[in-house]
């Protein structure tokens, strides 16, 4: 977006100025067409299997800084008390399960 669109009024107005067009009309139909020849039956059945791919998906993205104790994600957390007080830690989000933390490296 451009810095002068603030609002959902400049997104509009912005949108609408843009007129050159980029696909003829038989292109627009072609992946109109491609797009619901793709899509799969909605039903319960779909459902369930969308939302398995897109916690796989999840999880396969999360596990870039596996815990080396439990195998859970590892996210940056601040010190909230003790000597540490607002230094950074890479801490486990089974906590307080698993109690691993590392120091950040500068």
């Amino acid at each position: 977006m451009p810095s002068n669109v603030t609002y959902a009024g400049g997104c509009i107005k912005y949108i609408k100025s843009k007129n050159t067009e980029t696909l003829s009309q038989q292109q627009v139909q072609a992946a109109i067409m491609a797009i619901a020849h793709g899509r799969l039956k909605p039903g319960l059945k779909t459902n369930r299997e969308h939302v398995n791919h897109v916690k796989d998906i999840i999880s396969v993205k999360n596990t870039a800084n596996p815990c080396p104790k439990c195998g859970s994600d590892m996210v940056i957390r601040t010190a909230k008390k003790g000597a540490h007080i607002g230094s950074k830690f890479w801490g486990c989000t089974d906590y307080p399960k698993c109690r691993a933390i590392f120091n950040i490296s500068q």
